[in-house]
Formats: C-alpha cells, structure tokens, sequence
C-alpha cells in the first residue's frame, strides 16, 4: 500500500519505514544500528525503549522533518549504555602496548566522557528548555510549549555551539525555522528563574519546580531569541555577526551561558564526577590503581589503602576537592591548569 496513505499512521511498523526513508543516508545505518542494540537487551529495558520510539515515530511520521530528526536521536541515544564500563569492556579499545596504568586512566577517561555528554544534556534542559516551556504555558501558548523540546532546542544548541563552541550529544538541525525559543530572562518571574536554575534543580521539569503557577512579568516577542535569522543556522551565523546589534544582543545572552557554564566549574562537576566513577564496580580498579599512583606513601596509608576514604574524610563526610581534582588531571579529564 501507499506509505502516505493515511489509514497506515496507526501502523508502528509503518511510521518507522516512513521516517526511515525521509532521513539522510548517513543516518539510516545508524537508526538500523540504534534498534538493534536496543531490541538486543534481555531485561524489560528493550520493551520500555521500544514503547517510547513507537510513540515517538509514529508522531514523527506525520509531522515535520524537525521531529523526524528528533526521533532519530532519542533512538541514538537510547541505545547508548549509560555505563562507559560496558562500552570498554573489549580490551580491543585500548591499546595493546599500554600499561596497565594507562589503561585504568583510560577507562576513567572514557567514563568521564560519557558523564559529561549527560551533564551537558541535563544542562541544557534547565537552562534552556525547561524555563521556555514555563513561559508559553504562562501565556497559555500551549503549541508552542510542545514545539519546545522539537525546534527551539535547535536554535539554542545553535547558540551555544557558535557561542561557547559547545556541541551536545544531540546535534542541531540547522535548516529548522526559529520557533519554539523566547528570551525568557526578561520576563519570568526573578524568583522562579532562581528555582529553575538553581544547581539543586538540574534536569527537573519545570512544574516539579514551580508548581502550575507559571507567571511572567510581561509578555515577550516569542520565536525569537534575541539574534535574527530565519532558521538555527542564520541566527547562530547572526551570533557570530560583528554589526552592533549582534555585539548587544551577546551581551544579553551572558546570563544563560554564566548558568549553563557553572554545572561544569570545579566546584560542582569533580566530586560528580568521582561519585559516579565509585558507583561502578567495574571502575573501582582503575580508581584504586590511579589513588596508589599519586597518593604519598602516608596518605595511603592514612586511608587504609582505601581510594574512597582518601577523597572522603571518613569521620566528616566532607569530600577533598583538591584530591578529587589530582585524580581528574591523573586521568587526563583534566588539564593541569584547571
């Protein structure tokens, strides 16, 4: 039958060939690829991951190429294991001439990689997505809240690639049109941005927040964020503008950037970091073997030989950031200067 036809959009097998085929070539072995690894679980994983791409193709199917492309990365990225240590398992991804020293930094150096593309993304969601939903359904624009997560995030991955130089996981559909974005700093609510910003807050949705009293202070232009341009591409080109407007309009800008910048400082992201490399079993080795190579005969010795009890003060509780930053930097994750 006709793939168009639209008797067929209840058809789940359907809205996967459809979308299938409206996608570039590179992308289609890649979403080939993705299902497989998500239907090769044998836990209710593959079941629950293969309900959520049902409902998100099926949608696609029948929409535009924006939420085709946003299908294809939620596909993409849930067949990524969240544990690097299962991605590092084949000792064919480290070379075999390494020591063993070099091999634990580099399982750490993987596994920090990974937590860092999921802090970026949680991020990204807090700073940006989140607070734009809360103001269209402040004002009641309740289609534009839905075309949030679809087409404003990529003006705003845009933005942040041409500002920051700064790429997600999830990359940016450059020929999307603006919509879907608001420059929300100027009208939400002080307190309530605060909240939605505040690092205790990463990730959450905004009602989990604020509760369903969105207010604004006035009324914005909406599907604009502060740059010209008709789709993600000219309004991050229009970022990069040398014109006086585009100098102003960056000026503006520094209030979400200063927030998306500060889940990455020192402060909040090197004891994230050492907590989820301790919560993996499969790197507890690696970080013992880097502790003993840079932690002093005493400190060894003070801790039991035990790395955890050298980050941690195990009569306080209080973690050593200093110690947690001289890991980092044994793992290469982060440069001496840092």
């Amino acid at each position: 039958s006709d793939p168009g036809d639209i008797s067929q959009y209840g058809n789940f097998y359907r809205s996967f060939v459809m979308v299938y085929n409206d996608l570039d070539e590179w992308q289609k072995p890649l979403l080939q690829m993705a299902l497989a690894e998500t239907l090769s679980h044998d836990d209710n994983s593959a079941v629950d991951g293969l309900q959520v791409l049902c409902g998100l193709f099926l949608r696609a199917s029948r929409e535009c190429m924006a939420r085709k492309h946003h299908a294809f990365m939620v596909a993409i990225h849930r067949s990524l294991s969240d544990d690097v240590a299962h991605v590092d398992r084949g000792s064919n991804q480290l070379r075999a001439t390494a020591s063993v020293f070099e091999n634990h930094k580099q399982k750490l150096y993987h596994a920090a990689q990974v937590a860092l593309d999921e802090l970026k993304d949680k991020a990204f969601k807090s700073v940006f997505v989140e607070p734009t939903k809360l103001y269209f359904h402040a004002v009641g624009d309740f289609v534009m809240e839905g075309d949030v997560e679809v087409h404003g995030s990529n003006t705003y991955l845009a933005l942040l690639l041409a500002a920051l130089g700064i790429k997600l996981a999830r990359s940016p559909l450059f020929d999307d049109e603006v919509k879907g974005v608001v420059s929300f700093f100027d009208c939400l609510d002080r307190n309530d941005m605060n909240m939605l910003w505040d690092v205790q807050n990463l990730s959450k949705h905004w009602e989990a927040i604020v509760g369903r009293r969105a207010r604004v202070s006035r009324r914005v232009r909406h599907n604009q964020f502060y740059f010209q341009g008709r789709n993600a591409r000219e309004v991050a080109n229009d970022c990069l503008g040398k014109r006086m407007y585009s100098k102003s309009c960056r000026c503006l800008m520094k209030p979400y950037l200063d927030a998306f910048a500060k889940y990455f400082s020192q402060q909040f992201v090197v004891e994230r970091l050492c907590n989820r490399f301790l919560a993996n079993d499969e790197l507890k080795p690696s970080i013992q073997a880097i502790f003993r190579g840079i932690a002093s005969s005493q400190e060894v010795e003070d801790a039991e030989e035990n790395a955890p009890y050298w980050l941690w003060d195990p009569i306080s509780g209080k973690f050593h950031n200093d110690r947690g930053l001289l890991l980092l930097r044994a793992a290469g994750i982060c440069q001496p200067s840092v």
